[in-house]
């Protein structure tokens, strides 16, 4: 017996946990030579105007000069405008690029989960190896919901060309790789390398591997320009290639 519910369960997911408290979340590029200090400014400015940070994920490579994070916010004390502290930010030492999204706190939603590097692959290699190319699809498919989503949540705060320059940050901040936007023509496509990219560290294959985050692009980039594209890898790890590449053009 199967039992039903008339109520969807999506009645849930969007209803406020915390309506009265004002959330962001930041996203920074910093110099890592720079790093220590920076870091202790940022948070000082936190103490001082009633920030709480609520969690912060990092990336780093000891070879490379910068640095990304993703910090959630609980701004709701805050004493200066939004636009105030963005500007105090940009002001530190160190400090190349500040940006910030709210993100309403909800019941039964996460904004932030973190995967270990291990997990992943466990993931992404157990589609392939259980469902073959149904695999694929479906790893693609994911990823294009979640892109179209993304770009749906930043278009109507940045615009065309800077929520492309904030994606790309955001996307290394979380660790998925180090993302170089090699062309960018708005509306007709872009041409994105991509070192150690999350689905290709560590594998090897005779074809691309990257089919949740070449999703992740067709859905992200179909949403933003609103009109169908088509996302080619051209480069991947996998093969042997020293990053992934991806072209993106509208059909």
């Amino acid at each position: 017996m199967v039992i039903t519910s008339s109520k969807p369960s999506e009645i849930f997911i969007h209803k406020p946990y915390h309506p009265k408290r004002r959330i962001i979340v930041l996203t920074i590029e910093a110099r890592t030579k720079l790093l220590t200090e920076s870091l202790v400014e940022v948070t000082k400015i936190f103490q001082d105007h009633n920030i709480k940070m609520l969690s912060c994920i990092m990336d780093s490579h000891p070879h490379e000069d910068k640095v990304y994070a993703t910090i959630f916010l609980d701004i709701s004390e805050l004493d200066l405008t939004l636009n105030e502290l963005v500007i105090k930010l940009r002001q530190l030492p160190g400090i190349t690029y500040v940006e910030y999204i709210v993100v309403p706190l909800t019941h039964g939603l996460a904004h932030l989960v973190a995967f270990t590097l291990h997990d992943i692959f466990n993931l992404v290699d157990g589609a392939h190896r259980r469902f073959g190319s149904i695999g694929k699809v479906f790893l693609f498919h994911v990823g294009h919901e979640v892109g179209a989503r993304k770009a749906e949540e930043l278009m109507g705060i940045f615009g065309v060309e800077k929520t492309i320059k904030y994606v790309t940050r955001w996307i290394q901040s979380l660790g998925w790789g180090r993302v170089d936007l090699v062309e960018c023509i708005p509306h007709t496509k872009c041409t994105l390398k991509i070192r150690n990219l999350f689905e290709c560290v560590g594998i090897r294959s005779d074809e691309p591997r990257s089919h949740l985050f070449r999703g992740f692009l067709a859905g992200f980039f179909s949403k933003l320009w609103n009109r169908q594209v088509t996302v080619i890898e051209t480069k991947c790890m996998a093969k042997g290639d020293p990053y992934c590449e991806f072209m993106i053009v509208t059909q």
